[in-house]
């Protein structure tokens, strides 16, 4: 993803939208700092194809997260984009879904690097729960193509059954209702699912019947009580189980030495060898031979405008990944051109 200094720049988040009235939280982490911007923006598609928004790059001045505003300085950083019901929260542990990551490269006229703190968590509706609520509230968690996330018993009944509250959404269009003889999933006033039988407790829902959601059909956490840690630990694992298998590593090659690597992130596992082919010719070979119908890579230029590509190898050396370097302008192979190159590897099931 490309992004401009000084315009307002229209960017598309890789990933499905799950909320039709979300928000969507921005993390912006200079590669090999700990350095990070934080943005608000609103989905400015419709459900069912990848998000769109509007991110404006301030140029000079302190920027307004929750209007979208940004100032970066030129050069790599990676996003990490988080879908949430609320429009003011900047903290990434206080999202409702942790959606993935991207590589980005910014262009234009030099700027310090920026860091910002992000705020506290929000109490009640618009943001996480507080502690008081959490103390005498039990919660579930919902995996649905729309209008996943927690919920929360809000004290009201209907129908002699529970009404379960969307964690920071509208108690009156976002929940799970008892309504007739069915349980409605709503968001925003919208019936997203409709549940097959009528059970007084929500978890013994056998299925659901899609209305105007997506798929898949909500399947709910089947622990869930007043124990609040239990609570917070299955949270965490669904949403850990959520998460794509990723190496992530700053790669560096001068002369005719093989790549040397500093590695980011590695919650795939996997151990790499590097080796140098000839000039601007790499080649990493994963402890685990890779699928290339599963493999997505990405590799950054660098400041010198080298090209950088990468591919999985699937005739020479299947299932390694192939690394080349090549002057800018041209098709000529150079080496010592990379220095904290961002790799990225994620392996889907």
């Amino acid at each position: 993803m490309n992004i401009y200094r000084e315009v307002v720049n229209r960017i598309e988040i890789p990933a499905l939208p799950s909320l039709e009235s979300g928000y969507y939280l921005l993390r912006f982490e200079r590669n090999g700092t700990t350095s990070n911007v934080y943005a608000v923006v609103e989905n400015e598609s419709g459900m069912g194809v990848p998000i769109t928004a509007s991110l404006t790059e301030i140029g000079t001045g302190t920027p307004d997260p929750e209007s979208g505003e940004v100032l970066l300085a030129p050069g790599p950083w990676t996003l990490f984009f988080y879908e949430q019901v609320s429009g003011t929260n900047t903290n990434p542990d206080c999202s409702t879904i942790p959606l993935g990551q991207t590589e980005v490269t910014v262009y234009g006229e030099d700027a310090a690097v920026l860091s910002q703190a992000p705020t506290d968590c929000p109490s009640g509706p618009g943001g996480t729960v507080n502690a008081e609520d959490v103390t005498v509230t039990p919660y579930i968690y919902i995996n649905a193509g729309s209008g996943a996330g927690a919920y929360r018993n809000n004290g009201n009944t209907a129908d002699g059954r529970i009404v379960w509250e969307l964690v920071g959404g509208d108690p009156d269009e976002d929940g799970i209702f008892p309504v007739g003889s069915q349980w409605e999933l709503a968001v925003g006033g919208t019936v997203m699912y409709t549940s097959d039988n009528y059970p007084t407790d929500i978890q013994d829902v056998t299925g659901w019947t899609i209305a105007n959601g997506l798929a898949p059909t909500p399947s709910i956490s089947p622990d869930y009580g007043d124990d609040v840690q239990e609570q917070l630990e299955g949270l965490a694992g669904a949403v850990e189980a959520r998460q794509i298998p990723t190496y992530k590593a700053l790669l560096s090659q001068a002369g005719t030495d093989a790549p040397t690597v500093v590695v980011l992130q590695n919650t795939l596992g996997y151990t790499w060898v590097w080796t140098r082919l000839g000039t601007g010719s790499y080649r990493g070979t994963p402890s685990t031979l890779l699928d290339p119908a599963k493999t997505a890579l990405q590799i950054t230029g660098t400041s010198l405008g080298i090209l950088c590509t990468a591919l999985v190898d699937f005739e020479d050396e299947p299932g390694t990944i192939y690394v080349g370097t090549y002057s800018p302008g041209s098709t000529s192979p150079v080496d010592t051109s990379m220095f904290n190159t961002t790799f990225t590897v994620e392996v889907y099931p």
